[in-house]
C-alpha cells in the first residue's frame, strides 16, 4: 500500500478479482462504494509512484483504471 495519496491499492485489487474471477459483481460495487474515498481507485491521481515499488511490476495505474471501470 505504497500510495501517497492513500488510494488502497490492493483492496481495491482484491474486490476487482472477486468480481473478474467469482462472478460477485454486485458485491464488489458495494464494497467499493463502501470504501472512504481518498481509498478507492478513481482516486489514483497516475503519479506512477507507486509502480517501481511493487516487487512484480505490474502496470498499477492501468489496472486501477480497470477497477475504476468495472466497479465505479
Amino acid at each position: 500500500m505504497d500510495c501517497p495519496h492513500g488510494v488502497d491499492i490492493p483492496g481495491n485489487f482484491h474486490l476487482y478479482n472477486y468480481a473478474r474471477l467469482y462472478g460477485l459483481t454486485e458485491w464488489a460495487r458495494s464494497q467499493y462504494q463502501a470504501m472512504e474515498e481518498q481509498k478507492r481507485a478513481a482516486a489514483c491521481t497516475e503519479c506512477g509512484e507507486c509502480e517501481p515499488k511493487c516487487p512484480n511490476n505490474p502496470p498499477v495505474v492501468a489496472q486501477l483504471k480497470e477497477v475504476v471501470q468495472a466497479l465505479a
